[in-house]
C-alpha cells in the first residue's frame, strides 16, 4: 500500500489541512507543495557490483500570496513542527510585511 504524500507527516492529513487553511486564511492565494523523490544507484567495474545506494528524499513548500507580496517557507521535515513554522513565516504577507 503507497501512502499519498501528506500521510507521511508525523500528523493526520485533516491536522495539516487545517493548519494550511489556517496560514493561508487572509491570503489572496496561496498552496502547499510536496515532494517525494527516490534515487538508486549501482556502480559497476568489470562486470562486478562496485557500489550500490539508495537515497529517498522528501520535503514541503508553502506559498502565500497577499496583493504584490508573497510569502515562501520550506522544509525537507514533514512534521507538523516544521509545517508551523512554515504559517507562521508565510502569514507575515497577510500582515502586510514584505522583505528578504
Amino acid at each position: 500500500m503507497t501512502l499519498s504524500l501528506i500521510d507521511r507527516f508525523d500528523t493526520g492529513a485533516e491536522t495539516v489541512k487545517a493548519a494550511v487553511a489556517e496560514a493561508l486564511a487572509h491570503a489572496d492565494d496561496g498552496e502547499l507543495y510536496l515532494q517525494h523523490s527516490e534515487a538508486e544507484s549501482l556502480m559497476f567495474d568489470d562486470g562486478r557490483l562496485k557500489t550500490g545506494s539508495f537515497n529517498v528524499e522528501h520535503g514541503f513548500g508553502l506559498r502565500a500570496v497577499a496583493g504584490d507580496a508573497v510569502g515562501y517557507a520550506q522544509s525537507g521535515e514533514l512534521s507538523a513542527t516544521a509545517l508551523k513554522r512554515a504559517a507562521d513565516a508565510v502569514q507575515a504577507v497577510t500582515r502586510g510585511l514584505s522583505g528578504a
